[in-house]
């Protein structure tokens, strides 16, 4: 872990509030999805008894537990929720490493068939299938099944299905009925989204102090009559994907603990434009600044179903980071893989040794987009005056 967060540590100085979250706030990826099970946080790590070499070009911090097993050779961790994910191990238990194929699985053979607890990193949020092992030892099974403190209501993992017609339907989309929200009470809906309605994407920004480093950024989908509905055919007009830190009942946010540690798991959520921008400038007396992004038409209707399938991906287990694994940069990447290679944004600055900042502060992201012919400019402000007025 040390490695790892040198960098985060270093920024962190820097970006104290960086994703703080307001108070209410794809092949690859299908083996991934799961079921709606959720893990804790895991308790005080075990003494290590299995190290890999870390590579800080790994973004993505994970906690597991699970059932560790091999087959022909290749290390495997099922976890009880039902996701198998493939490890990546480079180093033995004790001694010197062997590099022929035979030994060099010598340790990881003890553990086949045992539950484990497994530390680990993954690339970034849309490559997760293998994960390259920090630390695994032995877990009490009795210590897994322990009950934990609920997650706040707030926040709920998005449950998606396809229709043979290519709508989509979106359990837990966090709505909103009439036109005052409650600070702690929250409207969900199965929202029906319709790909081929889409009309334009916008780039969110919701600052707060300092606003020369931080802020909260988000995607907003907006749709031509008819593509976005709940399931009483009640029209929104926009939906709005969030990267969020999860907290749990009773837990506060340290934004340096969710930079420089593995404190805070993280959640994609889904959200209509009446609940986001009503909470964000009525409630909390804020304002966001929205940029259209610059795509085609199939672009946007790319971008809106990898962004779907993202944001249903089970994530129990994966922790937020300031830096590598926040609510922008992530939007970032979930932007990368729908437009041509030259137009996408690095996410290293020096590759496995520096993340680009640029890819990652909200006030500079803009910028950044704008360069590659992405974004367009900022547009008028969206605050108490008019909130009410949607976005076309």
């Amino acid at each position: 872990m040390k490695n790892r967060n040198l960098l985060s540590i270093t920024a962190a100085l820097a970006l104290l509030t960086l994703g703080r979250m307001p108070a209410a706030a794809g092949p690859a990826l299908d083996s991934l999805r799961g079921s709606a099970g959720e893990s804790a946080a895991a308790p005080a790590a075990p003494q290590p008894v299995l190290q890999s070499a870390l590579q800080t070009s790994y973004g993505v911090g994970y906690i597991l537990k699970g059932n560790f097993f091999l087959r022909g050779g290749t290390p495997y961790l099922a976890t009880p929720d039902g996701r198998v994910f493939r490890l990546k191990l480079d180093a033995c238990r004790a001694g010197p490493v062997l590099y022929g194929e035979e030994e060099k699985w010598c340790a990881a053979r003890e553990f086949d068939g045992t539950f484990v607890q497994v530390r680990a990193v993954a690339r970034q949020a849309d490559d997760l299938e293998m994960l390259n092992v920090r630390y695994m030892d032995r877990y009490p099974r009795a210590i897994s099944d322990a009950p934990q403190a609920d997650f706040v209501p707030s926040q709920r993992r998005p449950l998606i299905t396809v229709g043979k017609d290519g709508r989509y339907s979106v359990e837990n989309t966090r709505w909103l009925y009439g036109e005052h929200p409650v600070e702690d009470k929250f409207d969900w809906a199965t929202a029906r989204v319709n790909p081929e309605l889409v009309k334009n994407i916008y780039f969110l920004q919701k600052p707060f102090a300092p606003e020369f480093i931080a802020g909260h950024c988000m995607l907003l989908f907006t749709f031509e009559k008819g593509g976005l509905t709940d399931a009483e055919g009640r029209e929104s007009s926009g939906l709005v994907l969030s990267v969020e830190s999860r907290q749990r009942i009773g837990q506060s946010y340290d934004p340096v603990l969710a930079g420089t540690s593995d404190g805070y798991e993280i959640i994609w959520t889904l959200n209509s434009w009446e609940d986001i921008v009503t909470r964000a400038v009525v409630l909390h007396k804020s304002r966001i600044i929205p940029y259209q992004l610059t795509l085609s038409p199939a672009q946007n209707k790319a971008l809106l179903i990898r962004s779907l399938n993202l944001a249903a991906v089970n994530r129990a287990g994966e922790f937020y980071n300031t830096i590598t694994n926040n609510c922008t940069n992530n939007l970032v990447i979930a932007i990368n893989g729908v437009v041509p290679e030259q137009q996408r944004v690095k996410m290293w600055t020096v590759p496995y040794l520096v993340y680009n900042l640029n890819a990652t502060i909200p006030p500079k992201v803009p910028g950044t987009l704008q360069a590659k012919g992405l974004l367009g400019p900022e547009l008028p402000v969206v605050n108490a005056s008019n909130y009410r007025e949607p976005l076309p």
